[in-house]
């Protein structure tokens, strides 16, 4: 992709078990240290059932360049809103760039 399409800036974020003092690991996120160029393409949307109640969802597809430790364990953060990875791979085999598919709205995995 042209860096040049890569407009957008996003947060890595992976997950941490905290401690809630009650003897609960609630997960919280935290920046993985990389703030990076993307590129955020809207896709389609949806719902989803969070917390008891129907939520609106949106997909999208979030291009970055090539990092082979980003999985779908990880998610973004975009304008202040989480993106939950939901695939990613690196579609020309040629390293260069990591293409995904994250949704907005949806529980958390």
């Amino acid at each position: 992709m042209n860096p040049r399409k890569k407009r957008e800036r996003v947060t890595i974020q992976q997950p941490v078990k905290g401690s809630d003092g009650a003897g609960g690991s609630p997960l919280t996120w935290e920046d993985c240290g990389a703030l990076v160029w993307a590129s955020v393409i809207p896709l389609n949307g949806g719902e989803a059932f969070k917390q008891g109640m129907l939520n609106a969802t949106q997909f999208y597809r979030v291009t970055i360049s090539f990092r082979d430790w980003v999985t779908p364990r990880h998610r973004l953060m975009w304008k202040g809103t989480p993106l939950n990875i939901r695939t990613c791979g690196d579609l020309n085999n040629r390293r260069d760039d990591l293409v995904m598919t994250a949704e907005s709205g949806a529980p958390e995995l």
